[in-house]
């Protein structure tokens, strides 16, 4: 009856390239939710005075996070690198412009909030930009979340280990030395008579 199909963002293989123009960054008050960039996105937008001016910059999204790198021939070598565990938030907000996108990113040196964005050639790109960076986020927080089990899961199974081991010391009846056992059962052996039938 219903015939739909379901948006997906692959990050296996290469991790996908956009370029785009950086609009850059103002403060942010909001780490998440809804409306949480619109007043920092009006900010910037007002700031833009021509699209032309703005940096042309080619932004690699993967699991590790976002990767914005220069391709104006006046800062070309330039790039900067936004980890996915300092960014909070991203969208394709629509409030200011239907092309941008931006995302929220805590600097862990300053540790304040930064909106940043970048405006896409079209809308469409905007919201693809949205679903790969936040499925790179829901992958790149399950495979956290398995690592962190994985270590728990080893961590008891090292405290199980010693206290079976210290249980086992515990409960083990003493014996004499193995030199002593060694050296009397020798005696005995020399003094016995062998009977042949």
């Amino acid at each position: 009856m219903f015939s739909w199909r379901k948006d997906k963002a692959d990050i296996s293989g290469e991790e996908p390239i956009f370029h785009v123009r950086y609009l850059g960054y103002t403060d942010a008050y909001l780490s998440s939710g809804s409306g949480c960039t619109s007043r920092p996105l009006s900010t910037l937008w007002d700031n833009v005075s021509e699209e032309k001016q703005l940096h042309r910059v080619l932004v690699k999204m993967g699991l590790a996070g976002l990767e914005l790198r220069y391709l104006d021939k006046s800062i070309k070598d330039e790039k900067k690198t936004f980890p996915m565990e300092h960014i909070s938030y991203c969208a394709a907000d629509k409030s200011v412009n239907d092309r941008l996108f931006c995302w929220i990113y805590k600097n862990p040196t300053t540790e304040q909030l930064e909106a940043h964005a970048v405006l896409c050639s079209s809308r469409e790109k905007s919201q693809t930009m949205a679903a790969v960076l936040s499925r790179a986020f829901h992958l790149a927080y399950r495979d956290w979340k398995a690592e962190r089990l994985r270590e728990e899961r080893k961590k008891a199974h090292s405290i199980r280990r010693l206290l079976l081991v210290e249980n086992f010391h515990l409960h083990l009846p003493e014996f004499p030395a193995n030199q002593n056992l060694l050296s009397s059962s020798h005696k005995k052996s020399g003094n016995r008579k062998v009977v042949k039938y």
